[in-house]
């Protein structure tokens, strides 16, 4: 990951495969408290945000490494710009990622109610190309 400038703004970008991605952008003006509350709300409440209907989870790891999650799809990058995916199968892998690569203390039902959203609104398609 780098930062880089765009005509005057930071750009976080990522290396995926062969190409620098962006990621976000952080613009050099004075914020408002207001303004975090939307984006926040939105991004985490709103019935299309993708956090809604979407398994997502993202971390440093070992080595270097970053892993990350979109619904089934689990990538493991490495600083050489090599990443190995695999695609989680049944609930018991999900248990063991949710709880053993991230970290988090989920429940049994915790993790079969995240599942059947996944399955019921999640989306289809590639997700963003951090997540690929």
């Amino acid at each position: 990951m780098r930062f880089i400038d765009v005509a005057g703004e930071l750009t976080l970008q990522a290396k995926l495969r062969d190409t620098w991605e962006h990621i976000y952008r952080v613009i050099p003006y004075p914020r408002y408290d207001s303004e975090y509350e939307i984006v926040n709300w939105y991004t985490g409440a709103h019935p299309d945000a993708p956090y809604q209907s979407n398994i997502i989870a993202a971390r440093p790891g070992p080595k270097r490494t970053r892993i990350t999650m979109f619904n089934r799809r689990l990538t493991v990058r490495y600083a050489t710009g090599e990443a190995d995916r695999r695609h989680l199968k049944d609930e018991a892998e999900f248990r063991s990622v949710l709880r053993g690569e991230f970290g988090l203390n989920m429940t049994d039902e915790e993790i079969r109610t995240c599942i059947k959203v996944m399955e019921h609104k999640g989306e289809k398609g590639a997700p963003h190309p951090f997540f690929a």
